[in-house]
């Protein structure tokens, strides 16, 4: 009877160990790209929400035919503080009716008050008006630039739905 020589089956402490090494680095290497993508997707989801806020405010212009605003202010504990307002203008009487029928006849109106918004942090106060009726931008827009830890940007809010976001690294 001849005896059959097999081959040990399996893998050796040195080969696990160096498959290891090898997948370690590969990992460290990918992980600081993995950070700097996190934080842009916050940014991305900031001016989303901003966004939302921006929009909310034109509709408000356009179906009030009154002056609406969005204002976006820094607080002391890195948050983003969100007030939309309407105001009445005297040139339109749907606007005048809206005042009338929501009972704050000739007041500024707040329809959000002090929202916030917690995913990133605002580097600088922003206001952005807009035109009863027309809903068009009132007055000049900054853009809004925001921060998360080390990745920074900016959108240009204009009120048409999609924030584009601009990174300064």
């Amino acid at each position: 009877m001849k005896r059959e020589h097999t081959l040990p089956q399996g893998f050796t402490l040195l080969e696990l160990v160096i498959v290891l090494i090898i997948a370690g680095v590969g990992l460290a290497a990918t992980l600081p790209h993995l950070n700097t993508y996190f934080e842009r997707q916050q940014l991305r989801t900031a001016a989303v929400d901003l966004g939302a806020y921006v929009d909310k405010a034109k509709t408000l212009a356009i179906t009030t035919e009154c002056r609406a605003r969005a204002s976006f202010t820094r607080s002391t504990d890195q948050q983003i503080r969100v007030q939309i307002t309407v105001t009445p203008d005297p040139r339109w009487n749907s606007c005048q009716r809206w005042f009338e029928v929501t009972g704050h006849s000739g007041q500024t109106q707040v329809i959000v008050r002090e929202d916030v918004l917690k995913s990133a942090e605002l580097l600088a106060n922003v206001t952005v008006g807009f035109l009863g009726l027309s809903g068009k931008v009132d007055g000049v827009v900054s853009p809004i630039r925001l921060r998360v830890r080390n990745t920074t940007g900016r959108i240009m809010p204009d009120g048409v739905g999609q924030q584009v976001v601009v990174y300064d690294n």
